[in-house]
């Protein structure tokens, strides 16, 4: 048996690795264990295997953006992280009314500032 868990797990999944891991690599210097996936693909794998608390996605990546991706957990209710935020380039009411409709919990915008981030974060475990 694992002892319990005293920090939330994040999964970032971007295309941009640099981006992933600086925000990857901030995140567990501020106590979250943070984990970064660079292939859209392979983002429900990774979703299966390290269950995260919070999940950032960016939304335009190829092969599999993060509509697709949120649309794909809702046929696996038992993987829906408690935390589903958008991390984005696109920030108009537009971008944002899309994300609110497809279930997103927050929508940041990019780049993203690590107070805002912290402040979204704050709670989860």
């Amino acid at each position: 048996m694992q002892p319990p868990r005293t920090a939330a797990r994040v999964l970032i999944v971007d295309d941009d690795h640099d981006n992933a891991k600086t925000l990857a690599m901030l995140l567990n210097a501020h106590g979250y264990d943070a984990h970064f996936c660079v292939d859209s693909k392979n983002a429900m794998a990774n979703i299966e295997s390290l269950r995260p608390d919070v999940l950032l996605l960016d939304l335009r990546m190829p092969e599999m953006d993060g509509f697709a991706i949120v649309q794909e957990l809702q046929g696996h209710a038992d993987l829906r992280p408690k935390l589903l935020v958008a991390v984005s380039g696109f920030g108009r009411d537009t971008d944002r009314a899309r994300t609110k409709a497809a279930g997103f919990d927050h929508h940041l915008l990019k780049p993203v500032a690590l107070q805002d981030l912290l402040t979204v974060l704050q709670g989860v475990k």
